[in-house]
């Protein structure tokens, strides 16, 4: 794959612009809001616990900041910039800074202006990593930054010298994983893919002896001691408060704590009277709470867990006198290193399972100790409270996103919206916090949505529409209870309402009309179903509702002579509405419905290639109908088939259109990679255009603001309003 330029990218993109329709149109590149998360996100607090970030599933970094009120995140910026995975995150300790890296550099963000006011890579620094970096730690308050990359080298930064370079050390024999700080005894512990744990001298990084490396160029940190005892890539490391203790995890599933004075290890962290109290997996999060009272521990076998720790007592010689230590200590028994004998007393006093199949990749938790965030191995992070004496794990949030493309999406109410993908998922968003409030798993691949009163309509490959409810309860709640009572597993299916069946292709587009009680579906067989839905039951075993309530079509129409791309519906009209359809046969079929359908009228060329969208326009915009086609073009039409405008603001295929509530507001997603916003009563004003490096494939209007679904799996907000 070739390497992204961002540079020659958006060199490219401004010449584009500058000759395309959309020349001197007010463009916006930030949206207010996005939804997905980037798989094996990191996770980062700030010192004061108040604001975490991770990384989006286009790699920008999510600001989100408590809400005292309801106790949830809410997002608070979009920082963008990365163009590929980001590996580690870090909050400065005391300026308004975040950090971020990985096969890109460094990027350092300044969160009053939202703004990334330095990078360090091979290309504004010749001195930096070469290649990805992996792990970033301050130093003496935020005062250094070390980077430590692929490259196996660490390098160091002075912050206050704008970043300058300082110095290089050449760590370890391969990538380096994982760094931490201990400011108390001057040292810096750095760990990687050599499965080694080496101590590094850096005594004279600090403010008070800084200076001197500008006069000395020969001041070095030195190696204090190089540590080995893992079998496998060492992964994280964490330190006591006093310093004393460095924690360390490896994907030899093991934990293990060594002793900086002797620079040796004291022993395994485990159970020695649970055979449970090791990890399956590779250890991803290490913390030591309190004054060494309690470790928590996260791996990639999905599972937190919380210890107890032993004493820490140390003896240099199995000579020296032992008589401190109990017999049960003594049985217990020793480290590996048969120089150094300990207690071997630790305790297992909690496991908590999060994430049973994608495992732990990445957790945080802030200086405070009262929350945990963790990501999966997929794409998914969740806050918990957590409270280390009472053992208490309390989840307070879920940031998630679809892990394929979003082609479908629908609001539900104000603040909420649903939407489908490839990855067959149905999920429930609130879009100012961008919780996942709830999914479904339909059988196949989604390509369309429609929504009525908290009910759900989705369909895609298997030529079938399934029904949901948002009303979780009073649907779903009876029959969850009987599952459990009867020690029977809840599937998917019980979940769906409905299944409305007839098509023998892809189903391409679903519209309801709440008044009538009728959904419409276009599918790749070539024809346009009518479907009248039935009364919703309640799920229940009671009566066989395991399996969904099964529905023909009510009748069939067949006017156009290819694939069925899309099909919308108007405004009601009284006693009738109109229906449009599209497809790659170049043809706007356009009806009205009441009781029974009446073709109203067909334009065969209606744009002389794919019509890929349809859509009627509302209120004052009700009486007209847009087409959007292969051609570029978004053409105009009135309710008698009369060709009224045509816009021409895109550069590729039109990919969906979408009309306010209001009727103001005409929104036009394109493969430019661009949305174009239309105001209607102004003569078709183009007045905006949203930009991003991503391709649109579904849009709603939410109020004043634009929700538009993603190639990537990403959902971004944007805002019609003008601040």
């Amino acid at each position: 794959m070739a390497e992204f330029n961002e540079k020659s990218f958006k060199l490219k993109q401004q010449e584009e612009v500058q000759n395309s329709p959309q020349a001197g149109i007010h463009r916006c590149e930030k949206p207010i809001g996005q939804i997905g998360v980037q798989e094996r996100s990191p996770v980062c607090w700030s010192p004061d616990g108040n604001q975490l970030c991770y990384v989006n599933a286009t790699h920008g970094l999510i600001i989100c900041e408590i809400d005292k009120a309801s106790s949830h995140f809410v997002q608070k910026m979009i920082l963008t910039g990365h163009h590929h995975t980001v590996r580690a995150l870090l909050y400065h300790p005391t300026q308004d800074l975040i950090v971020s890296s990985g096969s890109e550099g460094v990027f350092v963000w300044d969160l009053q202006s939202a703004t990334c006011i330095k990078e360090i890579n091979e290309t504004t620094d010749k001195l930096a990593n070469e290649g990805e970096v992996t792990c970033l730690c301050w130093l003496y308050n935020g005062t250094i930054l070390a980077t430590g990359g692929r490259d196996s080298t660490i390098r160091l930064w002075d912050v206050s010298g704008n970043f300058r370079y300082l110095e290089t050390i050449s760590a370890h024999k391969s990538s380096v994983n994982t760094m931490v700080f201990c400011e108390s005894h001057d040292y810096l512990v750095t760990a990687g893919r050599d499965s080694s744990i080496n101590l590094w001298g850096t005594s004279s990084l600090s403010p008070e002896n800084l200076y001197k490396r500008l006069d000395n160029q020969g001041i070095v940190c030195p190696l204090l001691a190089s540590m080995d005892g893992h079998l496998g890539d060492v992964s994280i490391l964490a330190i006591s408060e006093d310093g004393e203790y460095i924690f360390s995890g490896a994907r030899d599933n093991s934990i293990r704590v060594w002793s900086f004075n002797a620079r040796k290890c004291i022993r395994e962290i485990k159970d020695q009277n649970n055979m449970m109290s090791t990890h399956k997996g590779d250890i991803s999060g290490l913390f030591a709470c309190g004054s060494m009272s309690h470790l928590v521990s996260t791996s990639m076998d999905g599972s937190i867990h919380v210890y107890k720790l032993g004493s820490m007592a140390v003896t240099n010689s199995l000579d020296d006198d032992m008589s401190a230590l109990s017999l049960d200590e003594l049985l217990k028994g020793f480290s590996d290193d048969q120089n150094v004998a300990v207690a071997a007393n630790d305790q297992l006093v909690a496991i908590f399972k999060i994430f049973t199949s994608k495992g732990i990749a990445c957790a945080s938790m802030p200086s405070n100790m009262q929350y945990i965030a963790v990501s999966s191995g997929g794409n998914c992070i969740r806050i918990y409270s957590i409270s280390i004496p009472e053992l208490q794990l309390l989840h307070l949030q879920e940031f998630i996103g679809h892990s394929d493309s979003v082609n479908g999406v629908a609001p539900i109410n104000d603040d909420t919206i649903v939407t489908v993908s490839s990855d067959y998922t149905v999920n429930v968003f609130n879009i100012d916090s961008g919780v996942r409030l709830m999914s479904f798993t339909a059988p196949s691949a989604l390509s369309s949505v429609a929504t009525a009163d908290g009910i759900i309509f989705a369909a895609g490959k298997d030529y079938a529409i399934h029904t949901y409810s948002t009303e979780y309860l009073r649907f779903y709640g009876g029959i969850e209870k009987e599952c459990h009572a009867a020690n029977r597993e809840v599937t998917d299916e019980m979940f769906d309402l409905c299944r409305f069946v007839g098509h023998s292709g892809k189903i391409r587009s679903i519209a309801f009309n709440k008044a009538w009680d009728t959904l419409f579906s276009a599918s790749e067989d070539g024809s346009v179903m009518v479907h009248v839905l039935p009364e919703l039951q309640v799920k229940s075993l009671m009566d066989g509702g395991a399996e969904p309530l099964e529905e023909e079509y009510t009748y069939k129409i067949e006017d156009h002579t290819g694939v069925v791309l899309d099909v919308a519906l108007s405004d009601d009209f009284g006693d009738y509405y109109y229906m449009a359809s599209v497809g790659n046969d170049y043809t706007l079929n356009v009806y009205q419905i009441d009781k029974r359908h009446h073709s109203l009228f067909s334009i065969e060329s209606a744009h002389d290639c794919v019509i890929p969208c349809v859509t009627f326009g509302h209120a004052s915009s009700n009486s007209m109908i847009f087409t959007g086609g292969w051609d570029h073009l978004i053409k105009v039409w009135s309710l008698e088939g009369e060709l009224m405008k045509e816009l021409q603001g895109h550069m590729e295929r039109i990919t969906d259109l979408c009309v306010s509530d209001n009727g103001i507001y005409l929104a036009s997603a394109s493969a430019d990679k661009t949305i174009c916003i239309w105001n209607i009563p102004q003569d078709f004003k183009l007045e905006k255009v949203f930009a991003c490096s991503d391709e649109c494939e579904a849009l709603c209007f939410l109020g004043d603001k634009l929700v538009a679904a993603y190639l990537t799996g990403v959902v971004r907000i944007w805002s019609l309003d003008e601040s």
